[in-house]
């Protein structure tokens, strides 16, 4: 299992985010700290995004600068764990087009939903784990 962490502004919670997957193409299970989803039809490919705001204490300034800038002074952090990429990439795709992201890929690399959503659209076997 892979991870990484998104950043939201701090009105966007994860009820606001389930509302996104709400249709008949995902299973999803929600609770105050969790979401979990999948395909209905591949329950193997999964995305589960977690509340953890203790992971704050592992970015520095800069890095926060950078989601400061991008999303506001009051942001939320999620830890995202997924099995595959492309699925992950698929769910990070329909977040950042209706909510101001910054997508921390959890190696060295911090961009907005919306280099996100360019990048892989520009290059569609983009690897965004590496």
């Amino acid at each position: 299992m892979k991870d990484f962490i998104i950043f939201t502004p701090s009105h966007v919670v994860l009820n606001n985010i389930s509302l996104l997957f709400s249709g008949k193409e995902y299973f999803m299970s929600v609770d105050h700290a969790e979401i979990y989803i999948s395909k209905k039809e591949n329950k193997e490919s999964f995305f589960k995004i977690r509340d953890i705001p203790s992971i704050i204490e592992s970015y520095d300034s800069e890095e926060l600068d950078f989601v400061y800038e991008n999303i506001s002074s009051s942001f939320n952090m999620y830890l995202c764990n997924y099995r595959s990429v492309e699925f992950a990439k698929h769910i990070i795709n329909i977040i950042a087009k209706k909510i101001s992201v910054v997508v921390d890929n959890d190696f060295d690399q911090l961009m907005t939903g919306e280099e996100f959503l360019r990048r892989t659209m520009q290059e569609p076997d983009w690897d965004w784990t590496r």
